[in-house]
């Protein structure tokens, strides 16, 4: 059926073919979708449907545009594709960004402070790495190239290897 011009239905519509609504609809009574059912924007490539019982699907073939000063989802999120932001990504108080399982993440524990977890080994490949402030290792430090010092080497004990001056 194709209807035109503006559309006010005070009771429930079915119908039992495609619908086109070349006006605008409006319903005083809630509305329900039959089983398998979608409700068509220009083509059958944008629709809303739900094929599950629980389940909603957008579908849009080429950009869904959700324009809303806050976005609450309650539950998980599936992307399969890629996240572009266009502004900064902020995460909630103690949460993390999991890799695989929860030993491999990415996390802040405490205001200013910054953890990166593995259970095996944290591969940082670049040709230079910046360091500004003090390194803390607790387990043996393998230095496979050449380490250069623009400062005297103290040991744990105090003692003085070298100096900067010599």
């Amino acid at each position: 059926a194709v209807i035109d011009g503006t559309t006010l239905v005070t009771g429930v519509l079915t119908t039992t073919a495609a619908t086109v609504f070349n006006g605008g609809f409006a319903s005083n009574a809630d509305s329900t979708m039959g089983t398998n059912k979608k409700l068509i924007f220009r083509d059958a490539a944008i629709h809303i449907s739900s094929v599950n019982d629980g389940d909603l699907m957008i579908v849009a073939d080429d950009e869904i545009d959700i324009t809303s000063t806050l976005i609450d989802i309650n539950g998980n999120v599936d992307i399969s594709g890629t996240i572009a932001a266009a502004d900064a990504l902020t995460m909630a108080t103690n949460k993390k960004i999991i890799f695989r399982d929860s030993a491999i993440h990415i996390s802040s524990t405490a205001d200013g402070d910054m953890s990166i977890a593995a259970d095996d080994e944290i591969d940082i490949t670049s040709t230079l790495i910046d360091i500004n402030g003090n390194v803390e290792i607790s387990g043996t430090a393998a230095i496979t190239g050449i380490a250069t010092f623009t400062d005297d080497i103290i040991i744990g004990d105090g003692k003085t290897i070298g100096s900067a001056s010599t």
